[in-house]
């Protein structure tokens, strides 16, 4: 399969892992829905990141997962094209007055119809 590599050598093992999974590999050429890179969910979770390295850390599992959430619905709202802010006052608004927010992608589709 492979002559010029030796059995179980670095080079042999790389080789064998690609040729596998070519179809795989290759696949972003035929689907244009699958993106060439992972930038964008990189991109997507460089915020959340950059502020724990800011902030050294929550403090606490609570702050972690408060955090988590901000940093959820932020992104989510972005992805979706609206404004997070307005979006967080909005369901603000509703927690005060006893009701359920609808998530971003759920007010975002509620706002297109």
């Amino acid at each position: 399969m492979h002559p010029k590599s030796r059995p179980g050598s670095q080079k042999r093992k790389a080789i064998e892992y690609i040729t596998k999974r070519w179809d795989g590999f290759t696949l972003f050429l035929t689907d244009h829905s699958i993106p060439l890179s992972k930038n964008e969910a990189e991109q997507t979770i460089r915020h959340a990141v950059v502020g724990r390295k800011n902030y050294y850390g929550s403090g606490n599992h609570t702050g972690a997962e408060t955090a988590a959430t901000l940093f959820t619905i932020i992104e989510s709202c972005k992805k979706n094209e609206l404004d997070p802010r307005r979006y967080l006052t909005m369901a603000l608004n509703m927690v005060a007055d006893g009701k359920n927010p609808p998530t971003p992608l759920a007010h975002v589709r509620a706002l297109r119809q």
